[in-house]
Parts: C-alpha cells; structure tokens; sequence
C-alpha cells in the first residue's frame, strides 16, 4: 500500500505544480476569475488549498494544536504558493512511504479535539488538492481558457516526472 500512496503523492506534486505554472502563463487576470459551485477565485482557490496542505502536514507531523486561518486580504504570489506547493507534496511523498496503517494522530483542530488513523489527513491531502485543481479547471473552461490536463493518464503520459 506504501507505494501505492507514494505514487499518488508523486502524482498530486505534478498536477499541483502543472497547475500553477499554467496559471502563471495565463494573463494575471484570470487569477480574478469565479464560477459558481467552486470555492471562490481562481487565486482564492490557490491559496486554500496550499494553507489547508499545510494543516494536514502539521497534523501529520504531530502538532497538537491545529488552527483554520481566514484567506488573507492580501494572497501570496503564484511563486510563493508554488514553492510552497512544491515543499508541501515533497514532504506528503516522503510521509506517504512511511505512515503506518495502524498509526494515529491526535490533537485539538479549532479547539476540538480529534484522534483518527494518520492515513485520514493523508488521503485528505490528495483528495482536497484534487478537489480544488477541478474547482481551478472548471473556472478556466468557464471562461474559455485552456484547462490544463491533470489526470492521472496525462501524468504517465509526461513520464511520471
């Protein structure tokens, strides 16, 4: 199952970073864009799903004490969010070969306390970043942008990178 899970954190860096670097090619308008039934911009967007990456990881990673944050006013650039993307999947691929099945985490999120297996914020890593990226793709076709490709096909396709 490791590697399995190793392989799907491979996937999410590439599609994270795919993404952004789509969206850095796009006029800097688009980061401004909305459709309805998705969280918010295209930035907005961006922006969650890396803050809510860094939730997970922490968890992960024991902090006890694991606080939502409200979006800032002022959202951090498409490198800083990328870098940060791309440290956040490399530690999630590094986590993924390592967590036991039978390992927990515990600790209080929003002052309420939680004790789950470690494997619920993993896979919620992936299926949040999922989630969001077609929240993203789905603001660009709306609005008649090339949405890129992110699957898992097109991955293997790129060569696994």
């Amino acid at each position: 199952m490791p590697a399995a899970l190793t392989l799907l954190f491979q996937h999410h860096r590439w599609a994270n970073l795919a993404l952004i670097d789509a969206l850095a090619a796009l006029p800097r308008d688009v980061l401004a864009l909305t459709s309805p039934g998705t969280y918010g911009t295209i930035h907005q967007t961006l922006a969650h799903m890396v803050e809510g990456e860094e939730r997970y990881l922490a968890t992960l990673k024991g902090a006890e004490t694991i606080v939502a944050r409200q979006l800032a006013d002022e959202l951090a650039a498409l490198p800083v969010l990328r870098e940060a993307a791309r440290r956040q999947a490399d530690e999630l691929v590094a986590l993924s070969g390592h967590v036991d099945e039978e390992a927990t985490v515990r600790g209080a999120y929003n002052g309420r306390p939680f004790n789950m297996p470690a494997l619920i914020p993993l896979l919620q890593a992936y299926h949040h970043g999922s989630e969001h990226r077609t929240n993203i793709t789905t603001t660009l076709a709306a609005h008649g942008h090339q949405a890129p490709a992110l699957d898992v096909w097109t991955y293997l396709a790129a060569g696994m990178p």
